[in-house]
């Protein structure tokens, strides 16, 4: 009867440190998942400032570009005088 308590006894150390090794590792995995997500999430808040960048230049550049004119409402455009391409 003593050699199977020690048995039984093996066997629940064995199984607590199996629960102990795995929740380790669960906590391990969370945490590189939790960081993995904080990098990505800062990665795409970049992106989205480049982009908002980006387009903010574009929309001054085009509008820089525009060519200005004096409004003559005198002159009239006719279909012929108008040069696609």
């Amino acid at each position: 009867m003593d050699n199977a308590l020690c048995i039984l006894q093996l066997i629940n150390q064995t199984v607590l440190s199996n629960r102990r090794a795995y929740a380790d590792l669960y906590s391990r995995l969370m945490m590189a998942d939790i960081e993995r997500e904080k990098l990505l999430h800062v990665h795409w808040k970049n992106r989205v400032e480049d982009w908002r960048q980006l387009h903010t230049e574009l929309a001054v550049d085009n509008f820089k570009y525009v060519p200005i004119t004096k409004y003559d409402p005198m002159h009239v455009v006719e279909y012929s005088e108008i040069h696609i391409g």
